[in-house]
């Protein structure tokens, strides 16, 4: 027997336990008493990746309409573009509301017909760690381009860009490490005084 197909690398083990229990439920309420491993993982992760083509495509759909969360609008529309593969009744008509939709309606006829089953203990949401990030101004950096403001906050970077940005950083530190010592060594007499000049007198002859 094949292995089952892994599950989506950026699902962490919390989300993918969640998941291996609802599809343990679902199973259950349509009439199974036990699964093997290998059959629940494989669920799991056909689960794991449906619910990530939903989000996807909601996020996409709220993005094509100027908003930055998606919507119970979204939601259907990306419902409906994942059934279209199979299609569906209404399918083709474009005219019609989109939560009206036969596969939108699936949903909640099956919502409506299977008792629900709670979890065990309560599942926390888990809190949106926002990022801060300073403006180039603040940084004390360039823009990396001159059409970027320089009140706008700093991109991203990747690792390499990183690793040369602290070489640069780097660089800086001991050229100015460099010239304070030069200054301190002329300020205390032990660097070379420069040769005094002789001065020019009205007839062209050096004193």
């Amino acid at each position: 027997m094949a292995p089952p197909p892994p599950l989506p690398a950026p699902t962490t083990q919390f989300i993918a336990a969640i998941t291996r229990v609802a599809v343990s439920q679902i199973c259950r309420s349509v009439g199974y008493d036990a699964a093997e491993g290998g059959a629940l993982a494989a669920l799991t992760s056909v689960a794991a990746l449906y619910l990530r083509s939903l989000a996807t495509n909601a996020a996409s759909s709220s993005t094509s309409s100027g908003r930055t969360q998606p919507n119970l609008l979204d939601l259907a529309s990306a419902i409906d573009s994942l059934a279209s593969h199979r299609g569906f009744p209404g399918g083709s008509d474009h005219r019609r509301p989109i939560l009206s939709s036969s596969a939108v309606r699936d949903v909640i006829a099956f919502a409506a017909a299977v008792e629900e089953v709670p979890f065990a203990g309560p599942i926390e949401k888990q809190s949106e760690v926002s990022v801060s990030r300073s403006s180039y101004v603040e940084a004390g950096r360039d823009p990396p381009s001159p059409w970027v403001p320089p009140w706008l906050p700093m991109f991203p970077e990747s690792e390499g860009e990183i690793r040369v940005s602290e070489e640069v950083e780097n660089v800086k530190e001991r050229c100015f490490d460099d010239e304070e010592k030069k200054k301190r060594r002329g300020f205390d007499g032990g660097g070379d005084l420069p040769l005094e000049r002789g001065r020019l007198l009205s007839n062209n002859a050096k004193v």
